[in-house]
């Protein structure tokens, strides 16, 4: 599609392509350390880790992967949910140039084995609630133990069941096997990879097969994000309140890349009911809510009210939805009770972030979104097609590898003269 017609619907200062920096998430995070050191990176549960402090433990993690072999041609499992260990191990793997697979922390141990199976893993990190039924179906894969007592502030430490903790010690022929004992005990090292090619990081939805997407492809969907929010979203300074899943492309980009690019602060929950972010969003006074579609139904249509005029007001600019398209009706009710802008975006397996409403422009937020910059789209046969920098075309095993760049997505889709998309097949989340 030689025409773009959307550019003219974009928001003043958003740019139609992206600069190809050609960096990955991890050195993405080398270059916001340089510049922002001091700026909190995490915060969990009033707990903050600096920038600094993240990439110190990332290459201690990476370290300890480097000594153990495990970097090109190795994969990771990543079995966590949204906490600072996920962020550690998935930065500190692919900084030591191994291949990344994240699951659901609700995952059975059968399904992970089946997953396994499809797609073998060298290493997974998981939690210690988690580990006696994994080693029962991973017997051959050694398990990197965390818990999530171990980056809680003190206070909550002591609310944690250390009987879990204890119940979950390591296998005795292989005693530094935990997360932390890990990190502490591998000085970062300065170590070059040799030239083989990163496998990067393996996106699923349900079931096998993935989607493949390099670390460069990841950081720059990131980057396409932060250019569409402009003016809006505030380098360096700005709390990012993430409730999307970490495993997915929605949170890995949304919520993770997003803040890395922009030097943000990543606030993580661990839970996404409508009860959660509503004490979180009064606590942490969040900059920007990035969250499911289901969860804004929640807050407005479930008797979860969000009163205009309270202390949330005064620091939510804007809230990211993914998941699905919302009724006007529930749009409009959450940006008039909670003052802020809401941005509803297309996230594909194997496209990633693709569309997105308009923060700004009231008068082309139609439809399910506009190409985000550097995004070309074509219909064939009233399928959505993309193509853009955010796309990896390399094979999974058992998945499908681009044709040519493009991939396919919405079917039932159809654009007007202006450059706006519609679908049929996407219902509103009201209607669901």
């Amino acid at each position: 599609m030689a025409s773009r017609p959307w550019h003219s619907l974009y928001d003043p200062g958003v740019p139609a392509d992206v600069p190809d920096t050609g960096a990955g998430l991890y050195e993405v995070l080398s270059g916001v350390v340089r510049r922002f050191p001091d700026t909190p990176a995490i915060s969990y549960f009033g707990r903050d880790i600096s920038y600094w402090r993240l990439k110190t433990l990332c290459d201690g993690f990476a370290t300890a992967l480097y000594r153990r072999d495990m970097g090109p041609g190795k994969r990771v499992a990543v079995i966590l949910p949204n906490c600072p260990q996920f962020v550690i191990a998935m930065l500190g793997a692919l900084r030591a140039g191994a291949g990344v697979l994240p699951l659901p922390p609700d995952l059975g141990a059968e399904d992970v084995a089946r997953i396994v199976q499809a797609l073998p893993v060298h290493l997974a990190v998981v939690l210690d609630t988690q580990v006696d039924a994994l080693r029962q179906v991973l017997p051959d894969v050694p398990l990197v133990v965390s818990s999530v007592r171990d980056y809680l502030p003190p206070p909550l430490k002591l609310l944690y069941p250390r009987a879990t903790v204890e119940s979950a010690a390591p296998r005795t022929d292989e005693p530094d096997l935990r997360f932390q004992a890990l990190i502490k005990r591998s000085r970062p090292i300065n170590f070059q990879l040799n030239n083989t090619p990163p496998e990067g990081v393996l996106l699923m939805d349900d079931a096998p097969p993935a989607a493949a997407f390099t670390s460069q492809a990841l950081a720059t969907n990131s980057h396409q994000l932060a250019w569409w929010a402009g003016r809006m979203l505030k380098r360096g300074r700005d709390r990012i309140l993430s409730a999307l899943p970490l495993h997915r492309a929605e949170g890995l980009v949304g919520g993770m890349g997003l803040a890395l690019v922009s030097a943000c602060t990543l606030i993580l929950t661990s839970r996404v009911r409508s009860e959660d972010i509503m004490p979180a969003l009064t606590t942490c006074q969040p900059d920007v809510l990035a969250a499911p579609a289901r969860l804004f139904e929640e807050l407005v249509v479930r008797g979860t009210p969000l009163p205009p005029r309270r202390p949330i007001t005064r620091s939510l600019r804007w809230a990211l939805s993914t998941g699905g398209p919302l009724s006007p009706a529930i749009r409009s009710a959450f940006e008039e009770a909670a003052d802020a802008r809401l941005v509803e975006a297309l996230v594909g397996i194997e496209s990633g972030y693709s569309h997105a409403t308009p923060l700004l422009r009231t008068d082309s937020d139609e439809g399910f979104g506009l190409p985000l910059p550097g995004v070309d789209c074509r219909i064939v046969d009233d399928r959505l097609e993309v193509t853009g920098p955010q796309i990896s075309a390399f094979q999974v095993p058992g998945g499908r590898t681009p044709v040519d760049g493009w991939v396919a997505t919405v079917p039932g889709v159809r654009m007007d003269a202006d450059g706006r998309f519609f679908a049929n097949c996407l219902p509103s989340i009201e209607k669901r």
